[in-house]
């Protein structure tokens, strides 16, 4: 081989060999490297749950004032945030109308009195036509008596005349006058017993007429009591005029003037609305079904309204309603907040953001949430010893060192929530930990192998976080969920 040969293969082999050794400083740095992670510490402190939810603010009691009858408002007595008294005159409708129909159903009632008396003079009347009737028959019965004696004695005269005829002793004549007189006292008799019979009849049916004229009395006392009624209901619907506030407290809203007319058909209409008493309000707040179970009565509450920015006020609990409200497809439930408003800064209508105490727990172990949803990039070799960790490792609550795993504890470690934390050699290293309430930024450690103070990983440095890009299959994968 000549020189320049000799001199050529020399420097494709340093041109091999260097090539070989850049390429393995470079892996060497890239599996050398420490990534850098962001970290957070475990506290030891006080940790309250909430649940949040919008409302509205109300009065306790709001009463709709409306009017029962129709008309033209005549006057106003009250305005908005008048403050009003039980039965204290609101406003009033033309009377007019009202007095009219009120003197009418007065000379109604006149009328049917004065009908009463009539009948019940009819009513005497008939009763003494009954008497005299009733006199009359009497002296009928008389001269039925007194025929009956005519006849006796006709008949005595006329047996004595005819035995005295028979012994040729008087003439025929005489026998005839007594027969005759005889003849004519059966027949008094019989007109003495039709007119007796007349008379009672007579007197039946002025009895008749009485029951009549009794029913009359009855039929003119009922028209007296319909009038009346009359009456009263003009009056009623007089007194109706004067719109009074039912109860005491603020008027809110007016929704008519002077000079309007309001109808009362169907439905009343309503003039006023009457806040009861505005230094105790309620708040209505729509609770999701899926946080209504934690809730409960007399629970605390803060909130705060957009008027007051910066300013927490309280409540609570006051009532759970159970009906349920439809919003944007979610069901919601009432949960009624009672409030007290001594300063009246609270208004009806205004929109309160609501935090609902459920739970709190003092001085306990605090765990960052960022430190539960990191997730780092493992290597298989990683992975596969993580697979295969001790079970020392393993939490207390895993065993319990007392009977048989529950399915909680048969779950893998995977699924279960943990945390990750940096082993003195450097290497990731996960902790199973069991958790209790949380609030926005940290979650109760229950049980699990943290300490306080312990750094725990919360996730990658902003630079590394840039600086990461697709690498080779042997290279950490990015994102494997454990």
């Amino acid at each position: 081989m000549c020189r320049r040969g000799k001199i050529a293969l020399v420097l494709v082999v340093l041109s091999f060999i260097g090539l070989v050794g850049w390429g393995g400083q470079e892996y060497f740095r890239d599996a050398k490297s420490n990534v850098q992670y962001r970290t957070a510490k475990v506290e030891r402190g006080t940790i309250t749950s909430y649940v949040s939810a919008t409302g509205t603010l109300n009065p306790v009691t709001m009463v709709q004032v409306g009017t029962q009858v129709s008309g033209t408002l005549d006057k106003l007595f009250v305005d908005f945030n008048s403050a009003v008294q039980v039965g204290q005159q609101l406003a009033q409708l033309d009377q007019a109308t009202f007095r009219a129909k009120m003197l009418q159903a007065e000379a109604n009632l006149d009328n049917a009195y004065a009908e009463v008396k009539n009948m019940l003079a009819n009513v005497y009347n008939v009763n003494a036509a009954i008497e005299n009737a009733r006199a009359e028959v009497a002296s009928k019965r008389a001269n039925i008596e007194r025929t009956r004696v005519m006849i006796a004695d006709a008949q005595r005269i006329l047996a004595q005349r005819q035995a005295l005829f028979a012994r040729q002793l008087l003439p025929r004549t005489d026998v005839e006058t007594a027969q005759t007189a005889y003849d004519t006292a059966l027949v008094q008799r019989h007109v003495a017993q039709a007119e007796l019979e007349a008379t009672e009849a007579k007197l039946r049916s002025t009895q008749a007429q009485l029951l009549s004229a009794q029913a009359q009395v009855d039929k003119a006392k009922a028209q007296v009591q319909q009038a009346k009624a009359a009456l009263e209901q003009a009056r009623v619907d007089l007194e109706r005029t004067t719109i009074r506030s039912p109860i005491q407290g603020v008027v809110i809203s007016r929704s008519v003037d002077v000079g309007q007319t309001v109808a009362a058909s169907l439905q009343a209409p309503t003039l006023f609305t009457i806040a009861q008493d505005l230094t105790h309000m309620q708040v209505d707040t729509n609770i999701s079904e899926a946080d209504i179970g934690s809730v409960a009565l007399g629970q605390t509450a803060t909130f705060t309204v957009d008027a007051y920015p910066g300013q927490v006020m309280r409540g609570t609990v006051r009532d759970i309603r159970s009906a349920p409200v439809m919003v944007q497809n979610v069901v919601h439930y009432n949960a009624v907040l009672a409030v007290d408003n001594p300063e009246l800064k609270l208004k009806p209508g205004m929109t309160a953001t609501v935090s609902l105490l459920i739970a709190q727990q003092d001085n306990v172990l605090k765990i960052p949430k960022a430190a539960l949803r990191f997730q780092p990039q493992l290597t298989a070799e990683e992975r596969q010893e993580l697979l295969t960790r001790p079970p020392e490792r393993w939490p207390r609550t895993q065993t319990n060192g007392q009977g048989p795993p529950t399915a909680d504890q048969r779950r893998p470690w995977q699924s279960l929530p943990k945390v990750w934390t940096l082993t003195p050699e450097g290497r990731l290293w996960p902790e199973v930990v069991q958790l209790g309430i949380n609030d926005d930024q940290f979650s109760q450690l229950k049980e699990g192998n943290v300490q306080e103070d312990q750094e725990l990983i919360v996730g990658l440095n902003d630079k590394d976080m840039r600086s990461s890009k697709p690498a080779p299959s042997s290279a950490r994968p990015p994102s494997v969920r454990f």
